[in-house]
């Protein structure tokens, strides 16, 4: 069975791609914010990087898991779409 039809990795690429869409607007805010010499106060710098690391999680943990289990279901010939 090929990976293509498996349930996990649309799952996967729709969890990366939303994890980066997060991960680069928050750099995007912060590296703007930082040339125009804007200072953040601490509850909203703490905002900030919380959630970039939302997105950072979404793109190395979850996107990770997900692409190792359809790996592992398309191996088996698991989970396939109809």
């Amino acid at each position: 069975m090929a990976i293509g039809k498996s349930k996990l990795l649309s799952w996967f690429f729709g969890l990366c791609n939303v994890g980066l869409i997060i991960t680069i607007g928050i750099f995007l805010w912060r590296g703007i914010a930082e040339v125009k010499g804007i200072v953040f106060t601490s509850g909203l710098d703490a905002t900030i990087s919380g959630i970039a690391g939302l997105g950072h999680i979404l793109l190395g943990v979850v996107g990770i898991i997900l692409f190792f289990l359809a790996l592992k279901r398309a191996i088996k010939g698991e989970n396939t779409k109809k």
